[in-house]
């Protein structure tokens, strides 16, 4: 078996990442969070690794896994914002429920609202 290389383990995160943007886009969060901690053990093991031979093909990577980052990050704030405004939206609509839920527990017909 070849030993693992700086290049390669580069590439390995990148594979990580790319999978992880997938499976974002999927919905998928177990599996997200699963490549999460398999991308976490890549970056540790990098600091025992020789540095790259080819500088040129370690830069091209980094900055590939940069922009894959970026978006995966993008994404991660879009879910969040999504998930805010829907919680706001719930919100919103809860105190229209609140006389429903009062005449219920008082004895009164729920389709009347005082």
């Amino acid at each position: 078996m070849k030993k693992l290389d700086r290049i390669d383990a580069y590439g390995r995160y990148l594979g990580l990442l790319e999978a992880q943007h997938v499976a974002l886009q999927a919905g998928d969060l177990a599996l997200f969070s699963v490549l999460a901690e398999e991308r976490d053990e890549v970056a540790a093991g990098l600091d025992r690794l020789p540095p790259a031979a080819d500088v040129a093909a370690a830069r091209a990577l980094l900055a590939r896994c940069l922009d894959v980052d970026f978006r995966v990050r993008e994404r991660l704030h879009a879910l969040r914002d999504e998930a805010r405004n829907r919680l706001r939206d719930m919100n919103l609509r809860r105190p229209a429920l609140v006389p429903y839920l009062t005449a219920q527990a008082a004895g009164e017909r729920l389709d009347r609202v005082s």
